[in-house]
């Protein structure tokens, strides 16, 4: 009986939980069985938006839904897909966005005033004008598939040099050598030369100069659990990579992702 007590207790107490994160949120119901998020109330820090509220599935995030608040990190569900204008405009704090996959639109002025890096899914198909204003630590903006549409101002800074450079996959169709005033570059490390000598293991790496790179090692690739060893640019388009903790695992495997 004392298990089961237990058992309930904490039972209660997640369900407790999700109902104050559900609270956090306005929203407007869009009368399918969807909802709009038009507000948000909480105390800021690392936010992740549900996937539902009160039986309402999360499609799309409202104008100035999230402005002016005081979030470090947003996690956007998979199930959003838009981003309305002014979403999260000054939200000076805020430096870290994971988008969701099924995003396809971002609007104006969405994320002004913030960020120091983002990934935009493959999906996104519209992009507002300033979407990125003035963003002044931004360095690099990752697009995972094709050239969207471009508005023209998307990373506009008040006239002054934008320091934010644009990757792009191999494989991805529209892009040139500029978008929307900004560089872009060919995100494009590869592995070779695998060695074993003095103890370490080690490959060289080489792509587009000057691209930033993080290698990361797991022990099983099933599981998932990738740990970064080495944050990196290509100088001259080249770089050899040396792990000598490699004798300390039965198997390691190594990896690339963006900053």
């Amino acid at each position: 009986m004392k298990t089961r007590i237990q058992k309930l207790l904490v039972g209660a107490a997640l369900v407790g939980a999700a109902t104050l994160v559900q609270a956090q949120f306005n929203y407007t119901d869009n009368g399918n069985g969807t909802c709009t998020i038009t507000g948000y109330t909480g105390p800021g820090g690392a936010v992740t938006i549900p996937n539902s509220i009160n039986g309402l599935s999360v499609v799309s995030i409202g104008d100035d839904a999230f402005g002016h608040s005081s979030l470090a990190s947003v996690t956007i569900p998979d199930g959003v897909t838009s981003s309305g204008d002014y979403a999260f405009f000054d939200c000076i704090r805020l430096s870290s966005v994971t988008m969701g996959n099924g995003l396809t639109s971002i609007g104006d002025s969405a994320f002004a005033y913030c960020l120091t890096s983002i990934i935009i899914p493959a999906g996104v198909t519209s992009i507002g004008d300033w979407a990125f204003y003035d963003c002044s630590s931004l360095r690099a903006a990752y697009f995972v598939g094709n050239a969207p549409p471009d508005p023209g101002h998307v990373f506009d800074d008040e006239g002054l040099q934008d320091p934010v450079i644009v990757y792009y996959l191999p494989g991805a169709r529209g892009w040139g050598p500029f978008f929307s005033d900004v560089r872009t570059a060919w995100w494009n490390p590869q592995a070779s030369s695998l060695d074993s000598t003095g103890g370490h293991v080690g490959f060289n790496i080489t792509g587009t100069p000057s691209i930033p790179s993080v290698v990361e090692a797991a022990t099983n690739l099933a599981n998932g659990a990738w740990v970064p060893l080495q944050s990196l640019n290509l100088t001259n388009g080249a770089f050899h990579f040396s792990d000598p903790n490699w004798t300390n695992y039965p198997a390691r495997f190594y990896r690339f992702r963006s900053p």
